[in-house]
């Protein structure tokens, strides 16, 4: 059971991370790249490299709440208890 915890605590962290700061700095980067190009001060490289690094953190995102879920899972049957409604 300690094993399935500390695992899920990770996940868990993992997860607060990406939504506290991680997805908006992307999103920023991209946005920001985006006006910049309008402004004639980016490429569309720019914009294009400033796009996929969104999308590959998204991937990244959606891989740890499958990992978080995949944790939760685990601590439910190491402990059998549900812990999610």
């Amino acid at each position: 059971m300690d094993k399935a915890l500390v695992a899920f605590e990770i996940q868990k962290r993992r997860v607060e991370l990406y939504r506290t700061g991680v997805l908006t700095k992307v999103d920023d980067i991209q946005r920001l790249t985006e006006f910049s190009l309008k402004a004639g001060e980016s490429s569309t490289i720019e914009l294009l490299d400033a796009i996929r690094t969104r999308r590959e953190t998204l991937a990244g995102f959606y891989q740890t709440l499958f990992d978080y879920q995949v944790s939760l899972l685990d601590l439910e049957l190491a402990t059998a208890t549900p812990l999610q409604k």
